[in-house]
């Protein structure tokens, strides 16, 4: 599924081939071309949007973040832990955090991203809750754990009082970056998407997120992809590590 989000003074507009699984937000299973999720229609500010294979995600400025699509493995992290699909944007109810006496949300999510079977989502306070299937610890969440419902916070990250600035997850393993450029990852390793050299270790898989050492700079920016990761340095440089089939 080929989806575009197209953000214009706080709407969102989305365009896309055949969905199934109500990727667009939209109830009817029809090709659409560049059509505003009327759910919002100027009653929410949106700030982010994230596709994953087949679920979607948008986040607004007040720190409210919707989900919908396939449900599978509980990606959505929606209320409805049984349904398969939600076929318009949902309120990811675990994640609306209390309110101060001035009516001011104490914690807010700051980013989301939709992997292929996993969500993750940011907090203002550098938190990080995932949920969705744990395959290979893609979630963080420890080797235990199959599959979480409903938003997990990473224990292990808030133990270590890292402040999460950056996340980006793709198919099986995830990228956490801090504040002070420092990289954390968890997930499959088997093709070197770690960052790590597999000749140095016995195992190829990281079921928390743990401390990446290998880049002597700063790092400003991470992306995952499939079975590969790129960091973007302080000096502008690109690393990239993991499987190079495609070049």
């Amino acid at each position: 599924v080929l989806v575009e989000a197209i953000m214009r003074q706080g709407q969102t507009s989305m365009s896309g081939e055949l969905t199934n699984m109500a990727n667009l937000g939209k109830s009817e299973q029809e090709a659409v071309c560049c059509t505003e999720i009327v759910f919002f229609n100027g009653a929410e500010r949106v700030k982010n949007v994230s596709c994953g294979d087949s679920h979607s995600a948008i986040l607004t400025e007040d720190g409210l973040l919707y989900t919908f699509g396939s449900n599978q493995g509980g990606k959505l992290g929606i209320k409805d832990v049984s349904a398969t699909s939600a076929k318009a944007p949902t309120l990811v109810e675990d994640l609306v955090f209390g309110f101060d006496m001035s009516g001011h949300q104490i914690n807010r999510i700051q980013e989301v991203c939709c992997a292929n079977s996993f969500t993750m989502a940011a907090t203002q306070d550098g938190r990080v809750y995932t949920w969705g299937t744990n395959l290979y610890g893609a979630l963080g969440l420890g080797k235990e754990t199959t599959a979480v419902q409903k938003p997990s916070l990473i224990q292990s990250l808030a133990q270590q009082q890292v402040h999460i600035v950056k996340i980006s997850g793709k198919f099986q393993h995830s990228i956490f970056l801090d504040s002070n450029g420092n990289v954390f990852m968890s997930g499959k390793g088997d093709k070197g998407q770690l960052g790590f050299d597999l000749q140095k270790y016995q195992y190829s898989n990281l079921y928390a997120p743990t401390h990446i050492d290998a880049f002597r700079e700063q790092i400003m920016d991470v992306q995952a992809g499939k079975d590969f990761s790129l960091l973007l340095t302080s000096t502008e440089e690109v690393l990239a590590c993991g499987l190079n089939n495609h070049g």
